[in-house]
């Protein structure tokens, strides 16, 4: 994922936050889908970009408001767990329809049974099943606006700790297929941006949605790549070497042939001379 970013045409991503980019300075991902991928990217002198794979997906969850705090104990007791779970568990397509299904439960009133039909037989798709519904029913709506400030709050706090002025990508496939939540309603910047003292920092990096979904290939495609003109600039180096080796050799063969056939006229010249 985190090379196939190198990939990207302007017209594959939207911008969020309209900072300056700066080149040469980190990268960094963050892609909500099956699961909670992040990754980071660091050039080197010649401007090249090496990806880092991490496991951020996997810090700690912190509740935000009380019914945040409900909602991590409701699943902390669903998943047996004494203490803390990760933000996976939230930010990401299962995570959603976990919001979902606990909504349901705590506002009864509010459930459609068509929609809730639906979300029980989606079974792996029950998150698609929320935001395919979240512009039309309450309880979907805001299942969708707990999730999206809860990958807002996830990504600020990825952005301090790689401070990616060379860009943050949003990724996954639950942003640009609810893109309104993103970019019309005023929730994932605003979390995003609400890290305190530290906010400005935040806001100085910019901020974009990948449109696309094929990071994951077309990254492998462009590894693959420099894998391959890195292995022949290498067959290519060996090759100028030894030929360069070859030639030391020669010269020094033909210096030896000079000396050699100098002495010998020397030698022979003083042997004639004494006759």
């Amino acid at each position: 994922m985190g090379y196939g970013l190198l990939t990207l045409k302007p017209h594959e991503y939207i911008v969020l936050n309209e900072a300056k980019k700066e080149e040469g300075m980190p990268i960094a991902t963050i892609g909500a889908g099956t699961g909670l991928g992040e990754c980071y990217l660091t050039a080197d002198k010649e401007g090249q970009y090496s990806c880092f794979a991490c496991e951020g997906g996997h810090t700690d969850f912190a509740p935000a408001d009380a019914i945040e705090i409900e909602l991590y104990n409701s699943i902390k007791e669903e998943l047996g767990c004494d203490r803390r779970f990760s933000v996976e568990r939230i930010v990401s397509g299962p995570g959603l329809a976990t919001i979902y299904k606990f909504l349901a439960n705590k506002f009864p009133e509010k459930v459609d049974s068509k929609v809730h039909d639906a979300f029980l037989a989606a079974k792996s798709l029950q998150g698609k099943i929320v935001g395919d519904n979240a512009k039309t029913n309450a309880l979907c709506n805001q299942a969708m606006e707990i999730f999206v400030d809860a990958y807002g709050r996830e990504a600020g706090s990825a952005m301090l700790k790689y401070l990616p002025r060379g860009g943050f990508y949003i990724t996954g496939g639950l942003a640009p297929k609810n893109l309104d939540y993103f970019t019309k309603k005023d929730i994932f910047l605003k979390a995003c941006f609400n890290k305190g003292r530290v906010s400005p920092a935040i806001q100085a990096i910019p901020i974009y949605l990948v449109l696309t979904e094929d990071l994951g290939e077309r990254g492998a495609h462009y590894y693959a790549y420099q894998l391959l003109e890195s292995y022949n600039n290498s067959l290519l180096g060996n090759a100028i070497a030894r030929e360069r080796v070859h030639e030391k050799f020669a010269t020094v063969n033909h210096i030896a042939l000079y000396s050699f056939i100098a002495t010998l006229s020397v030698v022979t010249g003083f042997i004639l001379g004494r006759k």
